[in-house]
């Protein structure tokens, strides 16, 4: 994971993230900074299954979804969704609760 925080501003963050692919492929990135490796067998070739948002192992078998591990895994909340309230947690300086969150973001 990426070591080093650089604050973004508002304006920034939603250039940056406006659908759920770029929050998909930022994930990929921060997960798998140095290249796809499964845990289980360490195979690097895949097979992308993007309707399941997954990757399949081609030596094992084994597929890993980008959320695995994470706050994220098994939600049904979209991803943009899930980024704008990391964002809106992390820019608050007094905090921001659950109530208020989850209108900002509507769920």
């Amino acid at each position: 994971m990426q070591k080093d925080y650089k604050e973004i501003s508002l304006i920034k963050f939603q250039e940056k993230f406006q659908t759920e692919e770029d929050c998909q492929k930022r994930l990929v990135e921060l997960r798998w900074a140095d290249g796809f490796v499964y845990p289980r067998c360490k195979g690097k070739d895949y097979y992308d299954l993007p309707k399941r948002h997954l990757y399949q192992c081609k030596g094992c078998g084994y597929q890993a979804s980008i959320t695995s591990g994470t706050v994220m895994h098994g939600t049904r909340t979209s991803l943009l969704k899930w980024f704008w309230a990391i964002f809106l947690m992390s820019t608050d300086k007094r905090g921001i609760s659950a109530l208020a969150l989850s209108k900002k973001i509507e769920v």
